[in-house]
């Protein structure tokens, strides 16, 4: 999971290391290499990072149960612990590299962790309210975006595309 998610992240690697454009479409083979690692790694790997924190904090919460400790408890652990992955996101992403996701994971656990209670129609009840806002907000900005007339500058930007030196021109400006 770990080389899948540096593979995943190498271009940025690549962008800060030389200065660089994030990546190129110039050939055939740039262009596979992309769409192979859009299918296989991106389009996989988050959603796979994803469960499988899902399933720690459920297994916590089982194993901590069956040792008899009380919800409240159990659930101050969780949260404690998701206060702790986002100071060390945090952390992490200013002084070692910006496209961190640990404090994410650690709101996700902050948030949700009084969700591991629920029963399945009530989690899926969850699922559902959420992956619909999700949806709305999501089509709201495309249309807003559409109705600016910027759509398309930002449909073609598929990752940021900054560069550590004080260039100028079309998609080079410095975030220091």
């Amino acid at each position: 999971m770990l080389l899948v998610i540096a593979t995943v992240h190498a271009h940025m690697f690549r962008q800060f290391a030389t200065g660089g454009e994030v990546f190129s479409l110039a050939g055939t083979l740039d262009v596979a290499v992309t769409g192979f690692m859009t299918l296989f790694a991106e389009s996989r790997g988050y959603p796979m990072f994803a469960a499988l924190f899902g399933y720690g904090l459920a297994r916590i919460h089982l194993r901590r149960t069956a040792e008899g400790r009380e919800w409240p408890w159990v659930r101050s652990l969780l949260r404690g612990r998701g206060r702790w992955m986002i100071v060390i996101g945090l952390l992490h992403t200013v002084l070692i590299f910006h496209g961190d996701v640990i404090a994410v994971y650690g709101l996700i656990a902050l948030l949700f962790a009084g969700l591991l209670r629920l029963g399945d129609r009530r989690l899926l009840a969850h699922g559902l309210v959420w992956m619909s806002l999700g949806s709305l907000l999501y089509s709201t900005a495309e249309v807003a975006l559409s109705l600016s007339g910027t759509q398309q500058d930002v449909a073609m930007e598929v990752t940021p595309s900054w560069t550590c030196s004080s260039g100028s021109g079309p998609g080079r400006s410095s975030p220091w």
